[in-house]
């Protein structure tokens, strides 16, 4: 759906340089299931925006804490539909993406 040649892998890279290379990314896409936990904090941290599907069991609810936490818990799709939608929204609106990215950051500093 339109993200040919719009996904990049990094090698392997020394614990230093893991959280600022994933800055590089545009936005996480986190699964329903089992969410992105730590690896999701780290990239919310390097401030990159991250989308979620509401889960009901604890593994399937991390993302959404850390971004109901920083403000952002409009970006925690109650549905398959919402989610691909925002997905596809955020993807193809550079500047809601950049938007979104600015909240992020001026919200790390405050959140819990």
């Amino acid at each position: 759906h339109g993200v040919t040649g719009r996904l990049g892998f990094v090698p392997k890279l020394p614990e230093a340089d893991f959280i600022p290379a994933r800055s590089l990314a545009d936005l996480m896409v986190d699964n329903r299931w089992y969410n992105a936990h730590t690896t999701g904090a780290d990239s919310l941290w390097a401030g990159v925006p991250a989308v979620a599907l509401q889960g009901r069991g604890l593994a399937s609810r991390a993302s959404g804490s850390f971004l109901a936490a920083l403000g952002l818990g409009y970006t925690v799709a109650p549905s398959w539909k919402a989610y691909e939608d925002l997905i596809c929204s955020l993807a193809s609106t550079p500047e809601r993406l950049q938007l979104l990215r600015r909240r992020l950051l001026d919200a790390r500093s405050d959140a819990p």
